[in-house]
């Protein structure tokens, strides 16, 4: 056989010597595949507007597999009520008001699940919960139409059921694909329909090894931003038309064996990547197509690993599919009963394609081929700019993947998305993996996103409007450091003697809204949460009594502050004011982490004769932190005065976000990691301020607007920027009505006993510090709240959401819906 091999190419190369003609003709005959327009009836509208829609807004290397996407609105198309709103939308997306497309869709999809050895693997398989009886007709529907299978799990036990969901995907990717769904991300589902395509396949003419070498790229006009590896032929007849309309060259490269063929099309220099997109359309690609004519090519092609994460919701609802994300959806067809409507929570592709010189796929693989040398100077297409590409079933029509290419020096590219929801953290198989989840309309859609039950932050709103409104530079202050302590001033306003109900205690019963056992509860489990160490961030609340030495705290007081609130109370003598100083700053710097170093002066604590202070402090790592770009200074529009330069930090990702039509505002979470905390942005629009907003801001419409918050793809751009603030609170809780305090009728009885101290103390001052730092990896804030009080005779004493002008921001603890920080930024660089 080897001698064989040998005399055979001893022919080949004596033809080459003889003669360029013959072996120009020799060389269209043996590597010129069959090539064949497409001739049926197009149905491609929604996959070139789905590709333009997700390639436009990618800022990077991107891939997705329109056909994966169709076959999963299929299955659903397949489930909705006949007639319905949600039907027709479907049928409009999926065939293009043609009759005859949805059938076809699902022949197609039937012959490549028949199909062996192929290299093409697809399937679907539809997950249910065991308390979901689905519906026959619609389980007899897709496994004649679509060969989709069914499984039945319990959902209830996440580990199990993640197990069972990971088993079946890795034996449809040969093994290579493992562990894609975890077990938290199972919670409230319901059913989970999943699509795989896994294709592996290499060129009919391979790439020569020895010609790869490292060259140039050029992601803007001829700026080169380093180095790519581009694989080289030089010798062979290819299928290739350059369109003067588009200002692009169309290359195709066919895989071997297969009806499958690489397109890669190349702007001309002048033309951006950007504008040839805006060019494209399916009737000019099928023109380009159908006009593509065999020629010898030098083709440069760099390459490239591509792994990408594109959430789809955004785009669908883009391209006119909306009603099956919403709880008007008419889904009745999948499962009996009425008791859990079904709606689309998410649907997420997630992709991966390796080119190198053997083809394309998920694994390496070597192949030999005979190559020759051409005498004439050949056509180049040289792929040394930003380029598109898909990958094209030429006998049925269908584009199975599309992409671009950016810079193919990135050989890992993850488009920046958050985790989706928690129920849809999944991988994907080999090439690309499609998922959508269909949940029970009535259940949190994403047990990590936020805090789902109504918060009641009346106190909050109020305490922000009467510190914000008075400041012109940047805020920021701990409502639930005040709160918890004049929490325990409340409690030390109880009598027990009969009718307790002094003015004291009813003013100071807006901030407990009059329900002492729920305000306990509350408080107790809220500290012992953050007490809980965890790796992923600090969380530090303390609260201590800095009580003088004649002061004796009735020993009731001492047991319900401990207990409940996690008081402590300590000893000083305050007729030595630097040393009750030094105590108390000490242990404010102990608990803030040497963020705050003082909190009192010795001046401070004249006639003072107890100090109770709360000290809050947390540092945390976004969970998607910003990429560092350096020097990126832009402008920000201050409420008054000119713009000033300031550093911004900038991502794209996948966030709960929405717009505010009662507010006039953006609101966007950015969460941290631990699954606890978030920062939540309030930007005002442009002809809105923070004044104006704040002061539309209810209860009741604040929760109104972070409910109808939902994952979108952001592009977040906002300031770095540090804030350190003090501020004596008596005259913002003046105005919300608690005076009593301050004044010589104040009613505190259980808080103090000794001579002359027996309900004889009132409020000198409130006042707190607090500081915060924002940058690309996370936030640090603290705050220290410090009430003095002082005997009653004796002395007084903070979708593009571009944060490029004031706004808004808080730090929650979303497993209570407490608010522990917040802030407005009216100029970062202050």
């Amino acid at each position: 056989m080897a001698s064989l091999r040998g005399r055979w190419m001893v022919c080949c190369l004596l033809l080459t010597l003889a003669s360029a003609t013959a072996q120009r003709k020799f060389i269209k005959n043996r590597f010129a595949s069959a090539y064949e327009p497409f001739a049926g009836t197009w149905n491609d509208q929604f996959d070139w507007d789905l590709i333009k829609e997700v390639l436009q807004k990618s800022p990077g290397n991107a891939l997705l597999s329109p056909i994966s996407i169709k076959a999963m609105l299929a299955l659903l198309y397949e489930g909705s009520g006949t007639l319905s709103e949600t039907q027709r939308d479907l049928y409009r997306t999926l065939s293009g008001e043609n009759p005859q497309a949805i059938s076809k869709l699902s022949d197609d999809l039937l012959r490549y699940k028949s199909q062996q050895g192929s290299g093409l693997l697809i399937a679907d398989r539809v997950y249910h919960d065991n308390s979901i009886e689905v519906k026959q007709k619609f389980l007899s529907i897709i496994g004649a139409h679509y060969n989709a299978t069914t499984e039945a799990v319990n959902f209830g036990d996440a580990i199990s059921a993640a197990s069972q969901i990971n088993r079946w995907i890795a034996q449809n990717t040969g093994g290579l694909i493992e562990d894609v769904v975890r077990s938290d991300a199972l919670r409230d589902t319901l059913l989970l329909l999943i699509n795989t395509i896994y294709f592996k396949g290499t060129w009919s003419v391979p790439f020569q090894l020895n010609a790869t070498a490292e060259r140039p790229f050029y992601t803007s006009g001829r700026q080169g931003t380093g180095k790519a590896t581009f694989m080289k032929q030089r010798d062979h007849v290819f299928h290739y038309r350059r369109s003067e309309q588009l200002g692009a060259q169309f290359l195709r490269l066919p895989y071997h064996s297969s009806h499958l063929s690489m397109i890669v099309i190349l702007p001309d220099e002048q033309v951006t990547l950007g504008q040839l997109l805006q060019r494209l359309t399916a009737a000019s690609v099928h023109q380009e197509l159908a006009r593509l004519e065999e020629e010898e090519i030098e083709v440069e092609l760099p390459k490239f690993t591509i792994r990408y994460a594109s959430p789809l919701r955004e785009c669908l609802e883009n391209l006119g599919l909306g009603r099956v994300f919403t709880d008007q959806a008419e889904l009745t067809l999948i499962s009996r009963g009425n008791a859990t409507p079904l709606k689309v929570s998410t649907i997420l592709q997630k992709s991966c394609i390796l080119v190198d010189e053997q083809g394309t796929e998920a694994a390496a693989a070597t192949e030999g081929s005979l190559v020759f040398t051409i005498l004439n100077e050949p056509t180049k297409f040289i792929a040394n700019r930003p380029f598109l590409f898909t990958i094209y079933d030429e006998s049925n029509g269908n584009w199975l993947f599309a992409g671009k290419v950016e810079d193919p020096a990135s050989q890992s590219i993850c488009f920046p998305v958050r985790v989706f929801s928690a129920m849809l953290k999944l991988s994907f198989a080999i090439l690309c993996y499609s998922a959508l989840l269909l949940l029970d309309t009535n259940a949190q859609q994403y047990p990590r996103g936020p805090y789902q039950a109504k918060r009641d932050v009346q106190f909050d709103l109020q305490f922000l409007k009467e510190v914000f409104r008075p400041q012109t530079t940047n805020v920021i202050v701990s409502p639930f450091s005040v709160k918890i302590l004049l929490t325990l001033i409340y409690e030390a306003s109880d009598t027990n003697f009969g009718d307790s109900s002094s003015a004291t205690r009813r003013e100071l019963g807006v901030v407990i809204r009059n329900d002492v056992p729920q305000t306990r509860s509350f408080y107790k489990e809220l500290l012992a949460s953050a007490q809980r160490q965890n790796k992923d961030f600090d969380l530090n609340i303390a609260t201590n009594f800095f009580v003088d030495d004649f002061i004796e705290v009735i020993n009731k007081y001492v047991q319900i502050a401990k207990e409940h609130y996690d008081a402590s109370v300590e000893k000083v003598s305050y007729s030595n004011p630097s040393e009750a100083a030094g105590t108390i700053n000490n242990w404010v710097s102990k608990s803030t982490h040497g963020r705050l170093t003082e909190i009192v002066s010795p001046d401070a604590l004249e006639g003072a004769v107890i100090t109770l202070i709360n000290v809050i402090y947390f540092k945390g790592l976004w969970s998607y932190p910003f990429p560092e770009t350096p020097n990126n200074v832009q402008p920000f529009y201050r409420s008054q005065g000119k713009p000033t330069s300031v550093h911004y930090m900038e991502q794209n990702g996948q966030f709960y976000y929405d717009h505010s039509d009662a507010l006039k505002a953006q609101l966007l979470r950015l969460p941290y990691r631990g699954d606890k905390l978030a920062m939540f942005f309030i930007l005002p629009d442009q002809d809105s301020s923070v004044s104006e907003v704040l002061d539309r801001m209810t209860n009741e419409s604040l929760h109104l607007a972070l409910w109808y918050m939902d994952e979108r793809e952001v592009n977040v751009t906002i300031p770095k920027f540090k804030i350190d603030f003090s501020e004596q609170l008596n005259e913002p809780l003046q105005n919300m009505g608690i005076r009593e305090i301050f004044s010589q009728r104040a009613s505190l009885p259980l808080l103090a006993r000794g001579v002359g101290a027996r309900n004889e103390v009132r409020v000198s001052r409130i006042f707190q510090k607090a500081g915060i730092t924002i940058n690309e990896l996370g936030s640090e804030a603290y705050a220290a709240t410090e009430i003095q009080l002082v005997n009653k005779f004796g002395g007084d004493g903070v979708h593009i959401f571009n944060a490029n002008r004031p706004f808004m921001f808080f730090i929650e603890d979303e497993t209570q819906g407490t608010m522990l920080f917040a802030g407005k930024i009216e100029d970062p660089q202050v």
